[in-house]
């Protein structure tokens, strides 16, 4: 395909799946892949599916915004990698996770063997399928597994892979990273997000409880921590996190993690502040459950830049202000690491 198709049929995409976000056009398999994709995961409510598709089309699927995109790398993309395999092993723990990845293999000209989570196994076929209708070229373009995750099942998947992209927690990391040490590996593991709050945002915190909340705190883009400037307190940041409880307090599963952390903080004397849907607690854990907020107060600039140079290996963004935490550019890449820069220089 070439990089004019490549333009043409995916703004064409985005403004289909706009359409269909809007009411009007009938998409009968992307409504079928958001019923199996909330039946198979609670936390895939049709709200959240929806507004994960939505940020994409909006954001990613955009010509101009493409255009930007593809500009950076016009001169070394030549004819692109056509015939060239990369694997994609994809999260599965906020709707289309792995989207970024797949139309960065597409970009280039390369194919892609994608290993969908069990726990996301719907919605990207769909809009391939969508995209397919287009042109019933790009059939030939990507093949989607859905497996366990187990390392001997990656060696079945990839083995003719050219290169491998893979996202998950450490541990996946550490093992995929066993398996494909010798060939070009982007890897990435857990990482967290946190905003800073001080006297400059502290009276304009509108939509951090979506940067929170939206996909139940699942993203590593989400908000799960706070650093505070001492002496701002914490009344507004409780106030903001209010707004969030429509996001997440229909789900069974959350509102169970949410009981047991308060009943447990509780039992155990430790200081918390009770939200109602969840609580916040000075914590230096990174990684934090759901239902549970973590904050810390500073004192100067200087502690900031203490906690980021300690933490940044562990850091996927950080946020003074708020709202779009999860509908992040097309320009912009997991763990600042350029995954086309990555498939120009390993095909």
């Amino acid at each position: 395909m070439s990089q004019a198709q490549f333009l043409n049929d995916f703004s064409t995409l985005g403004s289909l799946l706009e359409r269909w976000l809007a009411g009007n056009l009938a998409l009968p398999e992307m409504e079928m892949a958001v019923a199996a994709s909330f039946s198979a995961n609670h936390f895939f409510t049709p709200y959240m599916q929806r507004n994960a598709i939505r940020a994409i089309a909006s954001r990613f699927l955009v010509r101009k915004e493409l255009e930007k995109w593809l500009g950076n790398y016009v001169a070394r993309l030549g004819g692109g990698f056509k015939g060239k395999r990369v694997g994609i092993v994809m999260a599965g723990n906020i709707p289309l996770v792995g989207f970024h990845d797949f139309l960065s293999v597409m970009a280039v000209g390369a194919d892609a063997l994608v290993k969908l989570s069990s726990r996301d196994a719907f919605l990207l076929p769909a809009v391939f399928s969508l995209l397919c209708s287009i042109d019933p070229g790009w059939r030939a373009r990507a093949e989607f597994t859905v497996s366990d995750g187990k390392s001997g099942e990656y060696l079945s998947l990839f083995a003719d892979a050219d290169a491998l992209i893979a996202t998950g927690s450490n541990q996946t990391k550490e093992s995929i990273s066993a398996v494909y040490g010798e060939r070009p590996l982007l890897a990435r593991g857990s990482r967290f997000s946190y905003a800073v709050i001080d006297d400059s945002n502290v009276k304009n915190l509108r939509g951090l409880a979506e940067d929170v909340f939206l996909y139940f705190g699942l993203g590593c883009r989400s908000v799960s921590r706070f650093l505070v400037r001492r002496g701002t307190g914490l009344q507004a940041l409780l106030h903001e996190l209010e707004r969030g409880r429509e996001l997440v307090a229909g789900n069974e599963a959350y509102m169970n993690s949410y009981r047991r952390l308060r009943a447990i903080y509780g039992m155990e004397g430790r200081e918390f502040a009770d939200g109602g849907f969840f609580i916040l607690a000075p914590t230096e854990e990174l990684f934090l459950p759901m239902g549970l907020l973590g904050y810390a107060c500073y004192d100067s600039d200087k502690d900031l830049e203490l906690f980021e140079s300690e933490k940044i290996e562990s850091i996927q963004k950080k946020y003074r202000t708020f709202g779009l935490a999860q509908s992040p550019s097309v320009t912009e890449y997991a763990d600042n690491v350029d995954t086309v820069n990555f498939l120009i220089e390993s095909l």
